[in-house]
């Protein structure tokens, strides 16, 4: 039986023995989508382990170790419980990403088969709950604490140092059903301290937390989902200092140039290996400040940053534009890329490049604001944007969005060998951009080099 009360995000299936599964999130059917692979792993598969393949080579190249681990659904440990119409492919997405990561060099932890040796008495998975349980967590996570002690001096909790207690609850499934079905919700109490640097957030639209303990080791980034809240107390206390990131979709570059980590733990559900992979998802036009930060460290104005954020992300700029100006008002002038976003998404391309000039009169200027200068001025015809857009790239060189942007400028402007050249630069840093190879491919075609185009084509 399946249930969706009206305006549900969730569509929740019940199996064997009063289990819950989630069977959709959104527009994404979780469960149908995972009965054949065969597709999934002609279109997602190749980018995805691009991508990670990406990263690791990014992060040795700067002496960091790097650590891939796909949590797995419910559905992929406990098959036995689903209704009997359901037969899940084999291997599962988490199984086959884990094999191709492998194989391409990534240090790539194989979560599902941990999980599947660890079943018995005591359960993995909440049954009215999508997520693992806290002991489900703890094996998953000293499968990953293996990886890590290949290279990384890292502490680790012990059995004896872990209190488990249930409590009753709903979790994210049962509270769907009708009636509401209530569960035991596992807790978990450690002996050791972790101390909480930074907790910030925008309106759940980005989330970082930075943690201190006495009794870890070593400096971690974790790119982090909602299966990392259950791994958090066991992760938290094995370094010095450990970062959490969410969403785990992007490995931000400016990120791990500050905070230098000795390891980044990248943890994504198999469920999100569903969604059609973001070619330029590490390359973000703000800082990561920008994008994490700006609330946290301008306090006096988050009840503008938070809601002029939101109404970016929906799109709504006359909105963005009256909050960004009230914030430009208040005093917050380095926060002015802001306004300029909201102006260039209302198309008052004028007035975004004047707020951009402010800033740079100021001396208020990032590579995110010069990126949005050019861009207006790009709209509006004006040859100086290329110029300026090399001044973004000037202020965070190798930057694949920005060199992407170039390369197609350049082509319009029928610059096809500094085209191709800034294309494939941004190619070498995001390598599983599909569109960025296809348009290299086209470039290089219109030059007359057709054996470049196909070979650069059969990168596809």
């Amino acid at each position: 039986m399946s249930f969706a009360p009206a305006g549900s995000l969730l569509d929740v299936i019940e199996g064997g023995d009063n289990w819950l599964f989630l069977r959709r999130y959104e527009n994404l059917h979780v469960l149908d989508l995972q009965t054949d692979l065969s597709s999934w792993s002609q279109t997602h598969l190749p980018i995805l382990t691009a991508q990670f393949a990406g990263r690791h080579a990014k992060l040795a190249a700067r002496g960091i170790s790097y650590v891939v681990a796909i949590a797995p659904e419910k559905s992929s440990i406990y098959p036995e419980k689903l209704p009997s119409e359901y037969r899940l492919a084999s291997p599962t997405l988490a199984e086959l990403l884990t094999t191709a990561c492998r194989q391409a060099g990534v240090e790539a932890v194989d979560l599902t088969s941990a999980l599947r040796l660890a079943k018995g008495a005591m359960d993995l998975y909440f049954r009215v709950d999508s997520h693992w349980t806290y002991y489900g967590a703890y094996i998953a996570y000293r499968s990953i604490i293996e990886a890590i002690q290949k290279r990384v001096d890292v502490s680790v909790v012990q059995p004896h140092q872990i209190l488990y207690h249930d409590k009753e609850g709903f979790g994210d499934l049962g509270v769907h059903m009708r009636p509401e079905r209530r569960g035991l919700l596992q807790q978990v109490t450690l002996s050791s301290e972790v101390e909480a640097q930074i907790k910030a957030y925008d309106d759940r639209e980005r989330a970082y937390a930075s943690y201190t303990c006495q009794d870890g080791r070593s400096k971690a980034v974790i790119l982090r989902d909602s299966f990392a809240t259950f791994m958090s107390p066991y992760l938290a206390r094995s370094f010095s200092t450990s970062t959490f990131v969410s969403p785990p979709l992007a490995l931000h570059e400016d990120m791990i140039e500050d905070l230098e980590p000795d390891v980044v733990i990248h943890l994504y559900s198999e469920r999100a290996l569903l969604y059609y992979p973001e070619g330029l998802a590490d390359w973000d036009a703000r800082s990561w400040r920008q994008t994490y930060l700006e609330a946290y460290e301008n306090p006096q104005w988050a009840n503008l940053i938070r809601p002029l954020r939101r109404s970016l992300i929906e799109k709504r700029f006359d909105e963005s534009v009256k909050l960004g100006q009230q914030l430009s008002d208040a005093g917050g002038w380095a926060l002015e890329h802001n306004l300029a976003e909201a102006l260039i998404g209302a198309r008052l391309y004028e007035k975004a490049i004047e707020a951009c000039d402010r800033m740079e009169l100021r001396g208020n200027a990032t590579a995110f604001s010069y990126f949005l200068k050019a861009y207006g001025q790009r709209a509006l015809g004006r040859g100086e944007a290329v110029a300026t857009l090399r001044e973004a790239l000037r202020t965070r060189p190798q930057h694949a969005r920005f060199l992407y942007e170039l390369g197609l400028w350049l082509a319009q402007d029928g610059d096809l060998p500094e085209a191709a050249a800034a294309l494939h630069a941004a190619l070498e840093s995001a390598p599983g951009f599909l569109q960025g190879w296809s348009e290299l491919s086209r470039v290089n075609a219109e030059m007359g080099d057709k054996s470049a185009a196909e070979i650069r084509g059969s990168r596809q």
